[in-house]
């Protein structure tokens, strides 16, 4: 009998440890903390205590659970910020509107040339791809075990955050418009009723990304079957993209699947855990912990 309890113990607390994704933070945290707290998630932001930087505070898991910082106090978040630390306007972004605007137009020109020229060299990127994003999907979803058998529990996609075109200013408009041009083209129309029908989860795509922008300039930028995919499910009520799962219930929270760009071939599964890090050489993806 003796045994039979042992066992049990043995294979619940294995089961637990299978889903502390970083057991340093987390024997950190119960030296400080009860095991209870350290689980917990009070800010609803999808990061447990002992992995949130900002645990009292809801804030993106890019960002380790904390919100972005504004350290000009204009209203323009530093990550959209072209001039962080100069109070500026948002049609400016969040620069001081001094700029001479033929400045600024001779400016978007050259930038939209350069632009154009990196969509041609990598006008086949899609390909290379999808030899990954199913992969990417799997281990990011992996990091979450637990939350998977949860119904509770959908899967949700960073996608296009930014604005395709500058509404004023001379900052560089490309970085922005290179990184929604590249997770267009691994997150597309394939990938997402892949994750639809693997995992039998909802998709949740937030539509206040698309509002804007939701025109033809976006449908070149995705590609017409994706660009149509998306916009079916898109519902204006609740300002979201949803996919639905075949099931009918309701999830109460998402599972949030983010990417970095390092370069084009060198993408990182952000997560404050554990970094993965796949880089293309050679004709294939090569997986190292960052």
């Amino acid at each position: 009998m003796s045994k039979i309890i042992f066992f049990l113990v043995f294979a619940g607390t294995y089961v637990q440890a299978q889903n502390i994704e970083d057991k340093l933070a987390f024997k950190k945290c119960r030296k400080e903390f009860n095991k209870k707290i350290c689980l917990s998630d009070e800010d609803n932001d999808s990061l447990l205590f002992y992995l949130d930087k900002c645990p009292n505070e809801i804030g993106p898991v890019e960002n380790h659970g904390c919100p972005w910082p504004d350290t000009d106090k204009d209203g323009t978040l530093d990550k959209d910020d072209a001039c962080p630390t100069i109070f500026g306007v948002p049609e400016n972004n969040g620069c001081s509107p001094s700029t001479k605007q033929d400045d600024c137009e001779k400016f978007y020109k050259q930038q939209q040339i350069k632009y154009e020229q990196f969509q041609t060299e990598h006008q086949d990127i899609g390909k290379i791809y999808s030899l990954l994003n199913k992969r990417i999907l799997k281990d990011a979803l992996n990091l979450r075990k637990k939350d998977m058998l949860n119904n509770n529990f959908g899967i949700s996609f960073g996608y296009i955050q930014f604005s395709l075109v500058p509404d004023g200013g001379c900052d560089d408009p490309n970085p922005t418009k290179i990184k929604n041009y590249l997770i267009s083209k691994f997150w597309n129309k394939d990938i997402f009723e892949y994750a639809s029908k693997k995992y039998n989860k909802e998709i949740l795509i937030r539509r206040m990304y698309f509002d804007k922008y939701f025109n033809p300039e976006l449908e070149k930028l995705m590609g017409k079957d994706t660009f149509q995919y998306l916009l079916q499910y898109s519902n204006k009520n609740n300002n979201s993209i949803i996919i639905p799962s075949k099931t009918s219930q309701k999830p109460e929270n998402y599972i949030p699947i983010y990417i970095q760009f390092i370069t084009p071939y060198k993408i990182e599964i952000v997560n404050s855990a554990s970094p993965k890090v796949y880089e293309y050489k050679n004709g294939q993806w090569e997986f190292n912990k960052k």
